[in-house]
């Protein structure tokens, strides 16, 4: 029944591969995430040292003021904009659309006058308040260093499971384990997946990996597959492949 289900069973992927399989994606995304959280700090920062060094400070008029809504995770999100517009040292006019947090918005209706901080280089770029850019920049940091922390346990627990499966799989005893269910996995972000729980031949518990619907669903409880035997565990070849040796 191995061979129906599922063709690793004709295969021997290594480590790396293994590895893609286990949490090697969410160790990628997790990569993503980090370096663009690290990317928008340096640039959050960068801007807020210009700020320090050459930013001007003048008056602006509130031309607008209007909320935005729109739909996140089921529920409805409100954004609240200014229309600015002021002139620089060089009489230039510009006018300028600011997102603010509620309080702000609630503070400030159109014909007020607020305070602004500008780039002379780039008049579009400004400050409603003193260090907005750098403490944006410090937040970016710490959530870089959050992701950062939670990418290297990906990469232990991960790396881990699939160092230990390889090693079932070219130097374990290969035996039989009796299929007891399929659990079925329940996720926000990817939906359901299915997992197969068998019992080994040695007494052990042992669970797949996670599967899409129709790639388990030809096992019934009580049927048998094939196993490597770890020290801690057991793994069915469908997750980690044969031995070069076993292949048909």
């Amino acid at each position: 029944m191995d061979a129906v289900i599922h063709p690793l069973v004709n295969q021997t992927p290594g480590v790396l591969s293994l590895f893609l399989r286990i949490g090697g994606k969410d160790f990628l995304l997790g990569m993503v995430i980090l370096i663009v959280m690290t990317a928008v700090s340096y640039s959050q920062l960068v801007t807020a040292h210009r700020f320090a060094t050459e930013g001007v400070k003048t008056v602006a008029q509130v031309e607008r003021a209007y909320t935005s809504e729109r739909r996140r995770d089921g529920r409805t999100v409100t954004g609240y904009h200014l229309d600015l517009s002021f002139a620089t040292e060089s009489r230039r006019r510009v006018a300028v659309s600011e997102k603010v947090d509620r309080d702000f918005y609630g503070r400030t209706g159109p014909g007020e006058s607020l305070d602004l901080w500008y780039l002379p280089s780039e008049p579009d770029t400004v400050e409603l308040i003193p260090d907005s850019f750098r403490n944006k920049g410090r937040m970016a940091q710490w959530f870089a260093l959050f992701m950062g922390v939670i990418w290297l346990g990906i990469l232990w627990f991960s790396g881990r499971k699939a160092v230990a499966g390889y090693l079932a799989r070219q130097h374990g005893r290969k035996g039989k384990g009796t299929v007891l269910r399929v659990d079925t996995i329940q996720t926000r972000r990817e939906g359901t997946w299915y997992r197969l729980v068998w019992r080994d031949d040695a007494g052990r518990e042992g669970k797949s990996l996670k599967y899409r619907a129709g790639r388990l669903e030809r096992f019934e409880p009580g049927s048998t597959l094939s196993v490597y035997h770890g020290p801690k565990r057991s793994w069915w070849i469908g997750d980690v492949g044969v031995r070069s040796a076993e292949q048909s």
